[in-house]
This record gives structure tokens, sequence and C-alpha cells, in this order.
């Protein structure tokens, strides 16, 4: 949902510096160069481009050790939930999926399944991100797939860590 607040806002920004300029214009040349069609046309534009922008690879997590208490972590599986409040692991995890850098996929409505699922719980017991792990080199979040472009998820960490 971030994502497509953020799409908005800077269509709209944009849509707002191009007409700034266009204002700047001697009056006999705005007319020409800026009618409706032409205005829509270049709204168009900007969300095509700010929409493709989503797709380029990049660091998508940066979540702070300091605000993760302990992570959930629920077996796809089996369904079986379990808990990691060891500080060393919960650091470990965190900083396998920050240093990872993603490429958006596709969208995963209608997908069902998975391998895990984090949640990286505050203080507070309030829920500060989740993360859906399909495998060691394809996550789930907010409403589509990513594929590790640089670095790889370490299972085998997450995996030897559960406690029943």
């Amino acid at each position: 949902m971030n994502h497509i607040l953020l799409i908005i806002t800077v269509v709209a920004f944009m849509a707002i510096l191009i007409d700034f300029v266009i204002y700047l214009l001697p009056t006999n040349r705005r007319f020409l160069i800026m009618n409706n069609r032409t205005r829509v046309y270049i709204i168009i534009l900007m969300v095509f481009i700010a929409f493709a922008i989503s797709y380029f690879p990049r660091h998508m997590f940066s979540i702070d050790h300091d605000e993760v208490a302990y992570i959930q972590v629920k077996n796809g599986s089996t369904g079986e939930t379990y808990r990691i409040e060891d500080e060393l692991v919960v650091s470990q995890i965190l900083n396998d999926i920050n240093s990872i850098k993603y490429k958006k996929e596709k969208s995963s409505l209608f997908y069902m399944g998975y391998g895990y699922r984090l949640l990286f719980y505050s203080d507070n017991e309030k829920i500060i991100n989740r993360i859906t792990v399909n495998s060691c080199d394809k996550v789930r979040y907010r409403g589509f797939f990513y594929n590790v472009v640089e670095g790889k998820i370490n299972l085998e960490n997450l995996e030897k860590n559960l406690v029943y």
C-alpha cells in the first residue's frame, strides 16, 4: 500500500512541477505546449515510469535490530508456530534480510502456500513487519513476489534456530 501512495505522490508532484515550468514560459507558447490531451499523456507516462521504477532491484528492508524484540516464525508445511527470542539469532536473521537485494516479479494474488512466514514484533507486542519466505531466493511481501538478486536467504540458519 505504501508503494501505491508513493507512486501517486510522485505523479502528483511531477504534474505540479510540469505545470509550473509551463507557467514560466511566455504566454504565446504556453497554449502550443500544453492542452488537455498533452497533459493526460504526460500524466499517463509519469504513472508508467513510476510503476516501472518499482521493478528495479533494490534493498527493500531496513528493519532496525533495536526495534525487534522477537521473531515469530510459522512453518507453512506443518502449520507450527515458533518464537525466536535470542538476540544474536534475531540479529543474524535481520542482517540476512536487510542485506539482500530484491527484484519485484509478479503479483502474489491467488497464490497459496509458503515456506515460512516471519512476523517481527516490538517490545510492546506490535508487529513491525511481516515477510513470507517461499524459498532461499524468493519472498512474498505486500502482495508481490520478489526474487533475490544479490545475496541469499539463509534458510538453514532459520530452521536451525526454531525452538519447539
